[in-house]
């Protein structure tokens, strides 16, 4: 193994959902005055007329939250590595003017990416009128989303209006999965590392590859720190579509990363008004 690969991972980002659950440093609220730039903010970009792509922190201004915004990027990016605002005001605005007003809140914490081929800044997690165009992903299908990681730094998801069964939301430490394998399956770790190749799910160019065509380590080191890219779905389609289909010792690791993050998730409730935000 190498050095840095060999070793169990400690940290604000290493913890079990019980753990987590008792602490409340990823909790966040929006104070009145940050909520009341909201609408200030909101007004002037609508004024200017703005698309979402003019829209950004200079011309989005929310002075009073700056230290606010310090704090929540702090716990995203070198905390626990997940933060959940509980107040951002859903009520009495329109599907519109909710998409301006979450982008503009947004463009204070980082520079949006699209990471899909409707090539959309803001993406609707909705079964109605405004399900996306993705037949190959999960989004608006109902059921369980099994637990991974997305493609783009951070990720972002605002509950606007929740399904009738009321659905938790679930995160899980990558960190905390890694240093379960170290312990339980070390041999497990030198093919983590090397990957699996990941299914492009007919979002490619007419001149690229079905397939990533090269294989993405599940567990690596940037700058000192863990990096974990999962998607069982992606990678099982790649394999299924090169005809290179999993050892059992494969599946093994895969079924235990599932298990590990099952059995130690945070679990929380997801209302309308609620953000969370994820760090990849």
């Amino acid at each position: 193994l190498m050095p840095f690969l060999s070793n169990s991972l400690s940290g604000p980002s290493v913890w079990t959902g019980d753990q987590l659950g008792e602490t409340r440093n990823w909790c966040f609220e929006l104070p009145e005055q940050g909520l009341k730039e909201l609408g200030m903010a909101l007004s002037r970009v609508k004024k200017a007329r703005l698309n979402l792509l003019e829209i950004n922190s200079g011309n989005f201004r929310l002075p009073s939250l700056d230290n606010w915004f310090q704090r929540l990027k702090a716990e995203i990016k070198s905390g626990c590595g997940f933060a959940h605002v509980n107040n951002f005001p859903v009520d009495n605005y329109s599907i519109e003017d909710l998409e301006i007003l979450y982008w503009g809140f947004c463009s204070h914490i980082g520079e949006a990416v699209s990471q899909n081929s409707d090539t959309g800044f803001i993406h609707y997690v909705t079964d109605g009128k405004k399900r996306p165009n993705q037949g190959t992903r999960g989004v608006g299908q109902p059921g369980r989303t099994p637990l991974h990681v997305d493609l783009s730094d951070l990720t972002s998801l605002l509950c606007i209006r929740q399904a009738p069964d009321n659905p938790p939301s679930r995160v899980a430490s990558s960190g905390y999965i890694f240093n379960k394998i170290l312990d339980k399956q070390p041999d497990y770790i030198e093919t983590l590392t090397e990957g699996f190749e990941w299914d492009r799910m007919g979002e490619h160019a007419d001149h690229e590859t079905a397939t990533s065509g090269y294989k993405v380590p599940i567990f690596s080191i940037s700058e000192g720190q863990l990096s974990c890219l999962y998607n069982r779905n992606w990678m099982e389609s790649a394999n299924r579509r090169l005809e290179k289909p999993m050892s059992q010792v494969e599946v093994s690791m895969l079924n235990l990363i599932d298990e590990l993050a099952h059995d130690h998730a945070f679990e929380f409730e997801f209302k309308p008004g609620h953000i969370q935000f994820c760090n990849n």
